[in-house]
């Protein structure tokens, strides 16, 4: 795309040299050295670098091939320059606005994450003293209703076995 541009800008710049530097835009000859009509060209096919068509373009400006006119001052122009410069200024205004309140939002957003972990951890505490309380309970009814558990809690520990029956086979006797 910067070589097309800049093909663009050759051509219009060797347009206006040519008529600039020349009283006779239709002379037939011409007194612009040949590397200035290729240059262009030249850039265009990746002979020559960008830096060197821009120290090409100065030389032609400082040696008067191309004369470029001076823009003068007027009021439309200031006016024009002092619209954009409020405008700017505006914006500038707008992106310090939405900076502080993205930085608000962020800090916030961290304040509340922060909120929203310890929250998880209080639930998590929570609900290990609940297991841990529900599973003592439990321990608790089994020690006041299972006469297993009551004689291990009391160290006196009574089994009642009764007699095998007569159709176990002769090996259950000996297991139990």
């Amino acid at each position: 795309m910067l070589k097309c541009w800049a093909i663009l800008v050759g051509f219009l710049l060797f347009s206006t040299s040519f008529t600039s530097y020349s009283n006779n835009a239709y002379s037939e000859e011409s007194s612009l050295p040949d590397w200035v009509k290729n240059i262009f060209v030249w850039f265009g096919e990746g002979v020559v670098s960008e830096g060197e068509l821009l120290g090409a373009i100065e030389w032609l400006v400082e040696n008067n091939i191309i004369k470029i006119k001076q823009i003068s001052e007027n009021a439309e122009w200031k006016e024009q320059a002092n619209k954009l410069y409020n405008e700017n200024q505006e914006l500038e205004e707008d992106v310090a606005y939405w900076k502080k309140k993205y930085e608000t939002y962020h800090e916030n957003l961290l304040k509340l994450d922060a909120r929203f972990k310890e929250y998880i951890n209080e639930q998590k505490a929570t609900i290990k003293t609940q297991q841990e309380t529900a599973e003592r309970n439990e321990i608790e009814l089994l020690a006041k209703t299972n006469p297993l558990v009551q004689g291990l809690i009391a160290g006196q520990l009574k089994f009642y076995i009764e007699p095998v029956p007569s159709y176990a086979s002769p090996q259950v006797a000996d297991v139990v």
